[in-house]
């Protein structure tokens, strides 16, 4: 078999490899396309500006001005992912291709900060069914799924997840029994710093005031860790991770009615206290996250500074 010469010529120039080969164009405009099963990818890119998305059928599309190679490194192992260099006119050219084979869909593009959108799992929604529209928690809702408007967004489900980051709790549910033989034994100096509210089971929430520099009662149960309004079991977290202000934005969209200081007809004195001591809660609400069962709500009018006599009350009507 002969054998090539050494002064072969390459069929192609080397600098035009960059088109093809798997090279991508450093620092051109491109686009990626998703299937909308793999939308949750799209967070990993919410850190990069300049970049919008937008929905056409069963695909998320993401646009850029330049591309780099951390943009191709944050949404790396996901088979859906297909990355185009958009050419004049619109048209697209795959990385791994050399001629253009394609045009960028019409879609209704915006900011890809904004298409993000935190949703709460079914079950942080009391008394209100989840949307029939959405198919699921990580779907990327386009304008034609909502008639009307123009706005798409990749709904994440929030969940809570084991955490090995180690957190001071700031919160305690106690049972009934306990609290009452702490009400009635420990010395009112305990009480300094401290708040309270009475769950209709009879177990009872008692937390640090906004300072934060109470120590919790050493009772039996379940201890919180609280951020923003909102308190976890120690020793977990949220899924995605995400900072407590945005999780705070889309869990208080669920928020219940308004709600008045219990008591205030048999002890006004009670409820004129409920707000002038700092509390846990944030914009009126105290979220409670459980691990092992459905979360409640605690409305800082209900929250009332630890002293005897409020504690007692407070159970003597239950």
């Amino acid at each position: 078999m002969p054998q090539p010469s050494s002064s072969a010529q390459p069929i192609l120039p080397p600098r035009a490899l960059f088109a093809g080969g798997g090279a991508a164009p450093e620092g051109r405009a491109w686009a990626a396309r998703l299937h909308r099963r793999d939308a949750e990818a799209l967070w990993s890119l919410r850190l990069f500006a300049g970049l919008d998305a937008g929905v056409a059928g069963e695909f998320v599309w993401v646009r850029g001005a330049a591309w780099s190679t951390a943009l191709g490194e944050a949404l790396a192992g996901h088979p859906s992912a297909q990355w185009y260099e958009v050419l004049a006119g619109g048209k697209l050219r795959d990385f791994s291709r050399l001629l253009p084979d394609g045009r960028l869909p019409h879609v209704t593009w915006q900011p890809l900060a904004q298409a993000l959108e935190i949703a709460p799992p079914s079950t942080l929604m009391p008394g209100r069914l989840p949307d029939p529209r959405r198919r699921s928690a990580t779907a990327v809702e386009g304008s034609e799924a909502h008639p009307g408007t123009t706005q798409s967004s990749a709904l994440v489900e929030l969940t809570l997840v084991r955490s090995a980051t180690e957190s001071e709790p700031g919160l305690l549910i106690v049972a009934e029994g306990p609290w009452r033989a702490f009400v009635e034994e420990a010395s009112e100096v305990r009480f300094g710093g401290l708040v309270f509210a009475v769950a209709g089971d009879g177990s009872v929430c008692v937390a640090q005031s906004g300072a934060g520099t109470a120590v919790l009662p050493s009772l039996p149960g379940v201890r919180y860790c609280v951020s923003n309004g909102i308190a976890v079991p120690c020793g977990w977290t949220w899924a995605p991770a995400l900072p407590s202000e945005i999780v705070r934005r889309a869990l208080w969209r669920q928020r219940p009615p308004p709600m008045h200081a219990p008591g205030s007809g048999d002890r006004p004195e009670l409820s004129a206290a409920a707000g002038k001591v700092p509390t846990p809660a944030v914009d009126g609400w105290l979220y409670l996250w459980h691990a092992d069962k459905m979360p409640q709500w605690v409305a800082e009018a209900e929250i009332l500074p630890l002293s005897r006599s409020a504690a007692r009350f407070s159970y003597t009507r239950a």
